[in-house]
């Protein structure tokens, strides 16, 4: 037992209990707050690093699995915006490249309109048209694989896709744009 108080102060010996349980609970909480608790956090802290050093290392993983196939499509698109052509002969291009999407049965194009022209910045334009047509799942799968791999910088703005009845062809619409570089 803990005797603070020698001869000057006579304790009973509930008082004494109760004195000592509270020098062992202020005790236990000042090594809790000084050397448990910073060490606690200090592992989580490091745990969450360790978890964002693995999530950047799968995702650099998938990169380095993936090179060719960046830097092929790298290449594409800087031979895309290198190319300086008139606009008349850009937009033939991407008209006769939206012209060869139509795949047969599986995916049939019945009407693509020209949305209007705007400049995105001093460098590039942006040129957009929406697709009206009837896929199948396959065949929608198929466009957006060739859109994917076109070697123009197209991209998908908006996909809209309705089924009419069970057993007819998906009515599919996309916006789809493409950025040429601005002479």
């Amino acid at each position: 037992m803990i005797r603070l108080f020698k001869d000057s102060v006579a304790l009973t010996k509930r008082e004494r209990f109760f004195l000592n349980a509270a020098l062992g609970i202020t005790i236990l909480a000042v090594l809790y707050v000084y050397l448990v608790e910073p060490r606690a956090k200090r592992w989580m802290e490091l745990e969450e690093e360790l978890q964002d050093a693995l999530r950047q290392h799968a995702k650099l993983s998938l990169l380095v699995e993936h090179e060719d196939e960046i830097r092929g499509r790298y290449a594409r698109l800087k031979k895309t915006f290198a190319s300086k052509g008139t606009e008349s002969a850009d937009a033939i291009d991407f008209f006769q490249f939206l012209g060869t999407l139509d795949t047969g049965t599986s995916f049939r194009v019945y009407d693509i309109r020209p949305v209007l022209t705007r400049d995105t910045d001093q460098q590039l334009k942006k040129t957009q048209v929406v697709i009206f047509c009837e896929a199948s799942i396959e065949g929608l799968e198929q466009f957006l694989q060739r859109i994917a791999s076109a070697e123009q910088a197209l991209r998908p703005e908006k996909l809209t896709v309705s089924l009419a009845r069970p057993g007819t062809p998906w009515k599919v619409t996309a916006n789809i744009s493409r950025m040429i570089r601005r002479d």
